[in-house]
């Protein structure tokens, strides 16, 4: 009788042990899924330029009232953004603001546009 109940106690503890075993291991992937998300993340602007061909004598012509500022893919120049107008977001898709002034970020969500503000 005595060894059965050691049989049964030695089961549960193996069983309890193959648990958290297996959540270890699927609890690590997961963790190692997310960094490899924030590595792709850096590259995402990577991404957005590779078919842009740089050639400057592809690029617009500006008469820019707040100067000029690199495009997303530092290939031409863009207007640089005026006061109240939107800029930043995700690679600053909105636009880079003038020199003198900043980007206020959108209060809630960074990866949003924002507005230029006079520094």
């Amino acid at each position: 009788m005595y060894l059965s109940q050691v049989a049964m106690l030695f089961l549960r503890v193996l069983g309890v042990f193959l648990v958290i075993v297996s959540l270890n291991t699927v609890l690590a992937e997961d963790y190692y899924d997310d960094q490899e998300i924030d590595e792709d993340f850096d590259d995402d602007q990577d991404l957005l330029c590779d078919d842009v061909d740089c050639d400057e004598t592809d690029c617009p012509e500006l008469n820019c009232e707040f100067g000029v500022v690199p495009d997303v893919c530092e290939c031409c120049y863009t207007c640089a953004k005026g006061p109240g107008e939107s800029c930043g977001g995700m690679f600053d898709l909105a636009g880079i603001c003038w020199v003198g002034s900043i980007c206020q970020p959108h209060p809630k969500y960074p990866q949003l546009p924002g507005v230029c503000v006079k520094i």
